[in-house]
């Protein structure tokens, strides 16, 4: 897998235009705040604890990207295929998912405080012991997700 650093990922930005090919690339522990992959392919690509607090991954594709321990909160990731993800103890307070596919995600005990989750595909999403609190969710997408024990529902509710 290759590695980049900060400067060289922002220059290949530069230089790549709109939707940058970024498969399989590893962007591991790299402060990535605020940047802009608005349509990007980033499928297959590793975001291990790298902060991508407020970035810009509208309409990207993270098919089977690993965000294992990413800080994405308040990151915009609207109309983003999410499927095969991991997102294992990823921080995603806040953050805008509005539209994502997120079909059979793990998503088991993330902090989705706050997060928009409208017209998302939460087909399959196990959100055991998941914050829910404050978050923007219709009850019928409800019926989707495969489990919701123990999770913190946006009422703040328990669910059993």
């Amino acid at each position: 897998m290759a590695e980049l650093t900060r400067k060289e990922l922002i220059l290949f930005l530069i230089r790549a235009g709109e939707h940058p090919r970024l498969r399989n690339i590893d962007l591991s522990e790299l402060d990535l705040r605020g940047f802009d992959f608005q349509g990007a392919d980033l499928s297959m690509a590793e975001f291990i604890q790298s902060d991508l607090e407020h970035a810009n991954l509208r309409e990207a594709n993270l098919q089977k990207a690993v965000l294992y321990s990413t800080n994405l909160q308040k990151a915009d990731l609207s109309w983003t295929n999410l499927v095969g993800a991991n997102l294992r103890l990823a921080r995603l307070d806040g953050a805008n998912l509005t539209g994502a596919n997120l079909e059979g995600v793990n998503m088991s005990g993330i902090n989705l405080t706050g997060v928009n989750l409208l017209q998302a595909n939460l087909t399959g999403v196990d959100l055991t012991r998941s914050i829910l609190k404050d978050a923007h969710i219709n009850m019928d997408q409800f019926a989707q997700v495969k489990s919701l024990t123990g999770a913190i529902m946006p009422d703040g509710f328990h669910h059993a």
